[in-house]
């Protein structure tokens, strides 16, 4: 074995045993309970529980709205459907120095949801794949959600969300107008009647399912999209650098659309219900898909620079 080779085996074991000691003695004295309670995520604060409680708002009806202008950093947020004809807002988070985490307002027909700036310095420290060691797992699940209740049918005019990690759920909402932000959040819009709007994420994922789509445009970094049973109207535009975009729906809607796919160094697979055929340039390793359709419902555009895509209708 040469010497290099072994000087990195001898290293990296070494690495392994002081980990191991490290992480014993850590749970042995107490380690479990302080990561447990700390709000690892800030710098300036001592990390005892007694400074971070929770600020919880429980189930409280507001003044009737048509547009949202909604804007986080951590916090999550569901939109679902009221289960009578009024609005509801409730949330849990993390609160500091006894302060409200949320602060939310309805004027001019406006429902204003701000999450509270907190002092100190941020950094994301994920622990969440300890979340059943640390007994945090049913925690992290009811913490850190604004949950937001709109009627059935309600139309909602314009609807304005930027979130930073915040992961997105929109449930059963009619919009008219708007746009959703997230850096590294992710997105899930389910049994949603959508028009113009635009969908923008770096790192997150999007999940689409049960929906109208009229007039939209996704775009993505990294994040994967997925979308499921959509009806497609007018013209829709998927763009993404290195996520994947996968679209299952059945023949007598995507044979029906306008389909343009590009890719620069993905794969692309479509169904052979399709009218079309998968095109290659191999000297600039470029693959095209084109359907053309007379009186098209819609067209659809999707272009990656390294993301796969699949087009299925089988």
């Amino acid at each position: 074995m040469k010497k290099w080779m072994k000087a990195c085996m001898v290293t990296g074991l070494s690495c392994m045993i002081v980990g191991a000691v490290l992480y014993g003695a850590g749970y042995v004295f107490g380690g479990k309970t302080y990561v447990r309670t700390a709000d690892l995520n800030h710098f300036g604060t001592s990390g005892a529980s007694e400074q971070t409680a929770s600020s919880i708002l429980p189930k409280t009806q507001v003044d009737d709205y048509r547009n949202l202008d909604i804007h986080l950093d951590m916090l999550d947020l569901n939109v679902v459907r009221s289960e009578d004809d009024h609005f509801y807002i409730s949330y849990e988070a993390q609160s500091k120095n006894g302060k409200p985490a949320v602060t939310y307002s309805v004027e001019n027909d406006t429902l204003t949801v701000n999450e509270r700036e907190t002092k100190g310095h941020y950094v994301n420290i994920d622990v969440d794949f300890l979340a059943d060691l640390l007994n945090r797992k049913e925690e992290r699940q009811q913490k850190n959600l604004i949950t937001l209740y709109v009627p059935e049918r309600t139309k909602i005019n314009h609807v304005k969300i930027d979130g930073d990690m915040s992961d997105i759920r929109l449930s059963s909402m009619t919009v008219t107008s708007g746009s959703l932000q997230t850096y590294s959040g992710d997105v899930v819009i389910d049994d949603c009647d959508i028009r113009h709007f635009g969908l923008k994420t770096d790192m997150g994922d999007v999940e689409i399912e049960r929906s109208n789509l009229d007039t939209c445009s996704f775009s993505s970094g990294s994040g994967d999209f997925d979308f499921t049973g959509i009806t497609w109207k007018e013209n829709t535009e998927i763009i993404s650098d290195m996520g994947a975009v996968d679209i299952e729906g059945t023949p007598e809607v995507l044979t029906k659309l306008a389909i343009q796919v590009t890719t620069d160094m993905g794969d692309i697979d479509v169904s052979e219900r399709l009218n079309g055929k998968v095109m290659e340039n191999e000297t600039d390793n470029l693959q095209t898909f084109e359907q053309k359709v007379e009186k098209a419902t819609g067209s659809l555009t999707i272009e990656t620079n390294s993301g796969d895509i699949s087009v299925d209708c089988d």
